[in-house]
């Protein structure tokens, strides 16, 4: 992914969240608070890196994330993704279908677990509206 321009580095401390299975109940669903405070400081990191500009629907974009797990504990690679895509849409994408390229990987660190992201814009692209 290097001969595309880095939009922005973010990192967030912590064990990365996967993205929960949808809950049902009484003819409604619902999201878990620690998801909405997972993908919460996830949107605020990118957030806190993205500047003042703000995401056109038209732009296309390249992630690599790198989820450092503290623990062995079972988490899909894909629903850890889908929290990072999910808090970066409004942020720093309109929408995630913008995610052109996705490079996922999933390491333990129990000393330091944390989510490293990576956002490129793929070339002739324009990101500021």
């Amino acid at each position: 992914m290097s001969d595309r321009d880095l939009l922005l580095t973010a990192t967030v401390p912590g064990n990365p969240r996967p993205a929960p299975r949808p809950h049902q109940g009484q003819g409604r669903s619902w999201t878990p608070d620690w998801y909405r405070e997972a993908k919460a400081a996830v949107a605020y990191a990118l957030m806190l890196r993205r500047g003042l500009w703000r995401p056109r629907s038209e732009a296309l974009f390249a992630v690599a994330i790198a989820c450092f797990r503290g623990t062995r504990n079972r988490a899909d690679l894909d629903n850890l993704a889908k929290t990072v895509l999910d808090a970066g849409t409004g942020v720093v994408w309109a929408d995630d279908s913008q995610i052109e390229e996705l490079v996922l990987r999933k390491l333990l660190d129990r000393a330091n677990p944390r989510t490293w992201i990576r956002v490129w814009v793929l070339p002739g692209q324009q990101v500021l509206s």
